[in-house]
Protein backbone atom coordinates (compact mmCIF):
# COMPACT_ATOMS: atom_id res chain seq x y z
CA UNK A 1 0.00 0.00 0.00
CA UNK A 2 2.80 2.40 0.91
CA UNK A 3 4.50 1.58 -2.38
CA UNK A 4 1.38 2.51 -4.36
CA UNK A 5 1.05 5.83 -2.52
CA UNK A 6 4.73 6.58 -3.05
CA UNK A 7 4.54 5.84 -6.78
CA UNK A 8 1.37 7.94 -7.12
CA UNK A 9 3.04 10.91 -5.44
CA UNK A 10 6.14 10.46 -7.55
CA UNK A 11 4.05 10.53 -10.73
CA UNK A 12 2.18 13.66 -9.65
CA UNK A 13 5.39 15.43 -8.69
CA UNK A 14 6.81 14.93 -12.19
CA UNK A 15 3.98 16.90 -13.78
CA UNK A 16 4.85 20.29 -12.25
CA UNK A 17 8.28 21.79 -11.73
CA UNK A 18 9.36 24.93 -9.93
CA UNK A 19 12.66 26.37 -11.12
CA UNK A 20 14.87 29.32 -10.31
CA UNK A 21 15.70 29.82 -13.99
CA UNK A 22 14.05 29.24 -17.33
CA UNK A 23 15.28 29.55 -20.88
CA UNK A 24 12.99 31.29 -23.35
CA UNK A 25 14.35 31.25 -26.89
CA UNK A 26 18.01 32.19 -26.39
CA UNK A 27 17.59 34.21 -23.17
CA UNK A 28 17.63 33.19 -19.51
CA UNK A 29 15.13 34.50 -16.96
CA UNK A 30 15.82 33.94 -13.26
CA UNK A 31 14.03 34.48 -9.97
CA UNK A 32 14.89 38.03 -8.90
CA UNK A 33 14.67 39.55 -12.38
CA UNK A 34 12.39 42.55 -12.86
CA UNK A 35 8.93 42.46 -14.38
CA UNK A 36 10.20 44.58 -17.27
CA UNK A 37 12.88 41.98 -18.09
CA UNK A 38 10.32 39.17 -17.80
CA UNK A 39 7.96 40.91 -20.22
CA UNK A 40 10.85 41.72 -22.57
CA UNK A 41 11.92 38.07 -22.71
CA UNK A 42 8.56 36.26 -22.45
CA UNK A 43 6.33 38.80 -24.17
CA UNK A 44 2.69 39.49 -23.43
CA UNK A 45 1.14 36.94 -21.04
CA UNK A 46 -1.85 34.82 -22.04
CA UNK A 47 -3.44 35.47 -18.63
CA UNK A 48 -2.75 37.64 -15.65
CA UNK A 49 -4.06 37.48 -12.10
CA UNK A 50 -3.46 38.61 -8.56
CA UNK A 51 -1.90 36.75 -5.64
CA UNK A 52 -3.72 37.19 -2.32
CA UNK A 53 -2.58 36.69 1.25
CA UNK A 54 -4.66 34.85 3.87
CA UNK A 55 -6.59 38.06 4.66
CA UNK A 56 -7.56 38.81 1.06
CA UNK A 57 -4.97 41.52 0.46
CA UNK A 58 -3.15 41.60 -2.86
CA UNK A 59 0.52 40.73 -2.42
CA UNK A 60 1.58 40.15 -6.03
CA UNK A 61 0.71 39.28 -9.60
CA UNK A 62 0.75 36.06 -11.55
CA UNK A 63 1.59 35.94 -15.27
CA UNK A 64 0.63 32.82 -17.24
CA UNK A 65 2.04 31.72 -20.61
CA UNK A 66 0.88 28.72 -22.68
CA UNK A 67 3.53 27.45 -25.07
CA UNK A 68 4.65 24.16 -26.63
CA UNK A 69 2.10 22.10 -24.69
CA UNK A 70 3.11 23.48 -21.30
CA UNK A 71 2.02 26.24 -18.96
CA UNK A 72 4.59 28.58 -17.46
CA UNK A 73 3.57 30.75 -14.50
CA UNK A 74 5.63 33.63 -13.14
CA UNK A 75 4.75 34.97 -9.69
CA UNK A 76 5.81 38.57 -9.13
CA UNK A 77 6.01 40.49 -5.86
CA UNK A 78 7.33 44.03 -5.45
CA UNK A 79 8.29 44.18 -9.13
CA UNK A 80 10.53 41.08 -9.00
CA UNK A 81 9.97 37.50 -10.21
CA UNK A 82 9.66 35.37 -7.06
CA UNK A 83 8.66 32.00 -8.53
CA UNK A 84 8.78 30.23 -11.89
CA UNK A 85 6.48 27.22 -12.30
CA UNK A 86 6.48 25.03 -15.39
CA UNK A 87 3.60 22.56 -15.81
CA UNK A 88 3.25 19.92 -18.52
Amino acid sequence: MKKIIFLSLLLISTLAFAFDTIRINDKILTVGDSVARMLEIAGTPDAQGQIFNQYGGVIGQSYVYHTNGKTITFDVKSGKVTRINEQY
